[in-house]
């Protein structure tokens, strides 16, 4: 039972059961277009700037995946002589230092996104009746469920926010090597893909859909911004960013997405009469993503007490340090042990337990066994659990904190 209490054991239960789910609920979702197509047509616009959401839209999320793949490849190219400079050497492996340097860039193109997008995302709510105060708006949650038009802004930033989602979800799994964080991260992609296209199509989730857009997104640019600099020695810097990141993950993804968007669909929805199919589906994937924050935010609790502890910045969540190194081929420390005060730093990060191998004689006898590492339960390594000295997991991207 403690077994499935772990929590990569979890993601994948809870990534099984999204897919099997999807395969009925794609029927319904191809059904209901159908009908709704051959029925009446819908409510005359209010305006001319309203638009229905239409599945010929998706076609434009797949133009813009591949622009930010482009993107993406052109600023860590272009970024990595500067995450060379900023990010220090021999603190850890060659292959660890390489995936941070590569992270930096990566990091660098999606804090730039999220600012756009997010600036983008609210100038295109801010003045509708349904965006909260606690979000910025002057509208009320009830208006979620009371139309399925949007302003034709609100449709492009879905559509934008689609295809960064699908971008990011084939770069990780196509094109960049697998990391410790690879099940909580594809469980993230998929809960996320799907819900974006089954609201987008049901037309009745569009509205709720862009607040939970905007609230993750507001948030994705203190968390990208935090992974920027993680591994830079801009240490005070980046504390400092964290402490507003753990503030805004608290407000947003924890309080205003329960109390404002999940109590709206358990209460208002039902005052409004909005029921009809994929209401218990799209209801699993919002509390499957409500998940996630907890867990994510139990990490950032644990990296301040890193912090506090140890003066250190570490990124749990991406847990790169579940594949560094202990000893070189020579047997070499690559980095010293941990002292009891920093110890912290490289025993919190989740289903993850180490052990150092003892020192061998010294003899030529023993070149042969050299170069174990670290060993970790964790998926980053391979399949006996143990990653080689300069032969460590692939990895997937890391997403949020």
């Amino acid at each position: 039972m403690g077994s499935l209490l772990q929590p990569k054991t979890l993601f994948s239960i809870l990534t099984v059961v999204a897919l099997v789910w999807s395969v009925p609920e794609t029927g319904r979702l191809i059904r209901h277009i159908r009908e709704r197509d051959k029925g009446p047509p819908p409510p005359r616009l209010p305006d001319e700037d309203a638009t229905y959401p239409e599945y010929g839209d998706l076609w434009w999320c797949c133009g813009v995946a591949a622009l930010l793949i482009v993107v993406r490849l052109a600023t860590i190219y272009l970024l990595k002589p500067l995450g060379e400079k900023l990010i220090p050497k021999g603190r850890w492996s060659d292959r660890v230092r390489d995936m941070k340097v590569e992270r930096f860039g990566s990091a660098a193109f999606k804090t730039t996104y999220f600012v756009c997008v997010v600036a983008f995302g609210y100038r295109a709510v801010r003045h509708t009746d349904w965006l909260p105060a606690s979000l910025g708006g002057s509208g009320a949650t009830i208006h979620f469920w009371s139309a399925d038009y949007v302003p034709a802004a609100v449709k492009w930033y879905y559509v934008v926010n689609m295809g960064y989602y699908l971008h990011s979800f084939v770069y990780d799994m196509a094109m960049s090597p697998r990391r410790p964080d690879f099940a909580e991260n594809t469980l993230h992609h998929i809960v996320i893909l799907l819900l974006m296209v089954f609201s987008f199509l049901y037309r009745s989730w569009v509205r709720v859909g862009s607040a939970v857009m905007l609230l993750h997104d507001a948030c994705d640019v203190l968390v990208y911004l935090c992974r920027t600099l993680v591994d830079t020695r801009f240490t005070r810097v980046t504390f400092g960013f964290f402490l507003a990141l753990l503030g805004a993950s608290f407000y947003l993804r924890l309080y205003v997405f329960k109390w404002h968007v999940l109590d709206s669909i358990i209460y208002e929805m039902a005052v409004e009469r909005r029921h009809g199919d994929g209401v218990a589906w799209l209801a699993y994937l919002l509390a499957t993503l409500g998940l996630l924050h907890v867990y994510w935010y139990t990490l950032m609790v644990k990296m301040f007490c890193v912090y506090v502890q140890s003066g250190e910045t570490t990124d749990l969540p991406a847990k790169l340090t579940d594949v560094q190194p202990v000893y070189s081929e020579d047997d070499r420390p690559l980095m010293p042990p941990p002292s009891d005060n920093s110890s912290l730093a490289f025993h919190l990060s989740a289903n993850t337990t180490t052990k150092r191998r003892e020192a061998p004689p010294h003899d030529n006898s023993s070149s042969s066994s050299q170069g174990f590492s670290r060993i970790s339960t964790n998926e980053g390594s391979n399949g006996n659990g143990v990653v080689a000295a300069g032969a460590g997991p692939g990895g997937n991207d890391d997403k949020h904190m």
